[in-house]
């Protein structure tokens, strides 16, 4: 059964008071980001977007792509770059927050949590790539198992794909391996809408993994 469009506007409503209630993300970054949802493009959901030069890049070259950039903008205990970028995310110093609008216009960053994204912000059918680069693989099972279940899937526009580049070996954790069963692997991949995934991460992050594809089986 489809929503009416009371209903539409109630869960759009609620998905918005999550992000400004619970995250504090700014209202003028919370409505850009529906509004890049939601215009028809191709949209780049990015979870763990991190310090954001990639996907400003990616943006930046590609402007008939949306690209929403996510992460949980909170400090780690021993991992200098999640403070890093938690305080820079705060002073709306990161570089997807500072890029002028007129340049950056298919671009967004908004602080939540991959968990939220996918299961109470993003509107129906409203994806056509998630962008997760150098997950810790226990992260990275929660959100396999997450995208085959139905209420993320149908979040997802009909030619899905997720584009995946580990942080450490898929080999060294037997869940991963377990999960991608349920996927159809593509081609290793190192560069996405002309941005080489190894580039612009911090020192610690750099990982000789190449990227892959996932799509429906």
């Amino acid at each position: 059964m489809e929503e009416t469009n009371d209903e539409t506007q109630r869960r759009l409503e609620y998905s918005k008071d999550i992000l400004f209630v619970t995250y504090k993300n700014p209202k003028s970054a919370i409505e850009k980001a529906f509004s890049l949802f939601q215009d028809g493009s191709p949209n780049v959901l990015e979870i763990g977007g991190g310090n954001t030069i990639q996907t400003t890049l990616m943006a930046l070259g590609n402007p008939d792509v949306n690209f929403i950039t996510t992460d949980i903008y909170a400090d780690r205990p021993g991992v200098p770059e999640y403070a890093y970028n938690t305080a820079q995310w705060y002073s709306g110093k990161l570089l997807a927050q500072v890029n002028p609008p007129e340049r950056t216009r298919n671009l967004s960053v908004l602080r939540v949590s991959a968990d939220d994204a996918l299961q109470k912000i993003a509107p129906d059918k409203s994806i056509n790539k998630i962008l997760i680069v150098h997950p810790e693989l226990e992260v990275l099972n929660s959100i396999l198992t997450m995208v085959l279940r139905p209420n993320v899937e149908s979040v997802l526009r009909p030619d899905w794909e997720i584009i995946v580049k580990p942080y450490k070996p898929i080999s060294q954790n037997k869940r991963t391996e377990q999960l991608l069963r349920g996927f159809m692997v593509g081609d290793h991949l190192d560069e996405l809408y002309g941005v080489n995934l190894s580039e612009h991460v911090p020192k610690s992050g750099v990982s000789n993994e190449h990227a892959i594809s996932l799509t429906k089986k």
